[in-house]
């Protein structure tokens, strides 16, 4: 495996591709290019007559190749359960969303889970949705959400978006805090989290539309379950030199508010055009946690730019910040910004790299497969801080890159596995029916 270092070269190169994404991004919301259809032309080729000499100078190539004919054949496969099997008509590729449909999922923490989701529509209003969806792993992580979402509650171009979820994530890995953090360092936590959140808005036009976010939170940390780690809240505790208040149970009501600039051209697939969104949120502790009060602050912005025959590249910057009302008082370690996962650093494990702010990068080359069926190639970095204002540098960033395939239907991603390489280690990421 090639392993990434922090040396001059590389920050250079990270300093070259974040200006890049962000000129891409703010370029492709400004102005979207016409989309370049593709064509196809086949051609039959009489194939001519080989020697048994011949054959034989074939076979060591034959031997490299097996790695490239499995992807292939994985390739094939995938497309063949997704245009012609019995199993279509339940996973919906290419299709028209159905009723049900399975969740599957791998990553190193949560192993391998399975659940099932389910689709409504038209419930209340015209052209309404929910969506429920349930999955327990082989590592006991387990979650349960529910999604409704509906038009024109106030009038025209007003929505309305609830959702609910709870989830049980018993083998979080934690490395300190800080973007010095050293692998050797891992432990093993626990976390429980839930959430509601309603979500009222506005379309001013076809491309800008405002919102409220409103909500209530409660979220705790225990003991891990991953025996081979150190996994006891307080040896964590005495091993970082941290107080008591980054362990403790929060609750807390949100009040915020979203602005979202959106010029792509397929909210599912995109190929063209750009995305800006803002949302800052005020979080006040309820009861025991009643001294947690800050401000969480995203920044995000992604472009697409079709570069010939739907080859795209996508870029996406992501700016997270967190400000406490009070420097004195101590926010949970589970409550700040985080990098590492599937989310952003997907060649890093979870909660990786903690601190009050961070930044991430990506980079991804899209190409077509098949109608349906997308493969991609990725390249990631990131960066945390005590405050990004003050501490912001090009220097330390961490990075990872990796491959992966895409499958479609009619809502968007229906299927997605990747493989992500770090100087750490290599993560697999499967899922299955798990894209919102």
């Amino acid at each position: 495996m090639i392993r990434l270092h922090n040396n001059k070269t590389i920050q250079l190169l990270m300093s070259v591709i974040f200006v890049t994404s962000l000129s891409l991004s703010f370029a492709s919301v400004v102005k979207s290019k016409e989309v370049v259809a593709d064509s196809i032309v086949a051609r039959n080729r009489q194939a001519p007559s080989k020697s048994f000499a011949r054959k034989l100078l074939k076979a060591p190539a034959l031997v490299l190749g097996v790695p490239v004919y499995a992807v292939k054949g994985m390739t094939y496969g995938v497309i063949y359960v997704g245009t012609e099997s019995p199993l279509s008509h339940l996973l919906n590729f290419g299709r028209p969303a159905g009723l049900f449909y399975p969740i599957v999922g791998y990553s190193s923490n949560k192993g391998l889970s399975g659940g099932v989701g389910l689709r409504f529509r038209n419930l209340w209003t015209d052209d309404d949705r929910m969506k429920i969806k349930w999955y327990y792993s082989t590592h006991s992580y387990q979650r349960y959400k529910i999604k409704y979402s509906g038009d024109n509650y106030w009038g025209d171009n007003s929505s309305l978006q609830v959702v609910g979820s709870y989830h049980k994530r018993p083998r979080e890995d934690f490395y300190g805090i800080g973007n010095e953090s050293k692998e050797t360092d891992e432990v093993n936590f626990t976390l429980e989290h839930f959430e509601i959140m309603a979500r009222p808005g506005w379309n001013l036009n076809d491309n800008l539309s405002l919102g409220l976010e409103l909500g209530y939170t409660s979220r705790n940390v225990y003991d891990g379950e991953d025996e081979a780690s150190l996994r006891s809240l307080d040896s964590i505790q005495v091993r970082f030199g941290l107080l008591e208040e980054h362990f403790s149970k929060s609750s807390f009501i949100s009040i915020g508010g979203r602005i979202e600039i959106n010029r792509v051209d397929h909210p599912g697939r995109p190929s063209q055009g750009g995305m800006v969104s803002l949302l800052t949120r005020y979080n006040k502790g309820l009861e025991t946690s009643s001294n947690i009060d800050y401000y969480y602050t995203r920044l995000e912005m992604a472009g697409y730019l079709n570069l010939f025959n739907n080859r795209i590249l996508a870029a996406r910057i992501m700016v997270q910040s967190i400000d406490m009302l009070d420097d004195d008082l101590v926010l949970p370690f589970y409550l700040m910004s985080g990098l590492g996962g599937l989310d952003n650093l997907r060649g890093y494990d979870s909660y990786r790299f903690i601190d009050k702010d961070a930044g991430f990068y990506s980079l991804e080359y899209r190409y077509p497969l098949w109608h349906i069926l997308d493969a991609f190639l990725f390249l990631d970095g990131g960066h945390v801080f005590d405050d990004l204002s003050d501490d912001f540098t090009f220097a330390g960033w961490h990075s990872d890159y990796g491959v992966g395939l895409r499958l479609f239907n009619t809502d968007g991603v229906t299927f997605r596995m990747q493989t992500a390489f770090s100087r750490e280690r290599t993560n697999f990421y499967l899922e299955l029916g798990a894209d919102w």
